[in-house]
């Protein structure tokens, strides 16, 4: 168990090492940061919201739950993102941006198509 820890955690290390993963994680977190943000406002605040995304729902009155989302979401994508971008696979390694550019596009969405009544 302490191994796969250990092994997990450096591999995170590599993939935040690499600067354009990184680049695109803080976009990802930002994106997806300031749509949950809004999510969690409107929810919490009188407004006429409903969270459309069914595994989202469950945590819209949860700020530290959407918080946590966020931070797991962009490391995982980045951790992703770094297996392919050096995989032996072409690919992989052409497409290694992918997984963190459809959660960025999905952050924008969420933030664009936010409509609401009071």
């Amino acid at each position: 168990m302490i191994v796969e820890c250990i092994l997990l955690a450096s591999s995170l290390c590599h993939a935040l090492r690499d600067r354009p993963v990184s680049a695109l994680a803080v976009a990802q977190t930002t994106m997806v940061g300031v749509d949950y943000s809004q999510t969690e406002y409107h929810a919490n605040h009188g407004f006429n919201f409903h969270e459309h995304n069914p595994l989202l729902a469950p945590l819209v009155h949860h700020p530290v739950a959407l918080g946590t989302d966020v931070v797991v979401g962009a490391l995982f994508s980045a951790w992703l993102a770094h297996k392919m971008r050096f995989s032996k696979h072409m690919i992989f390694q052409k497409t290694w941006w992918l997984p963190q550019t459809i959660e960025i596009g999905g952050g924008i969405c969420g933030i664009a198509t936010s409509k609401v009544r009071r």
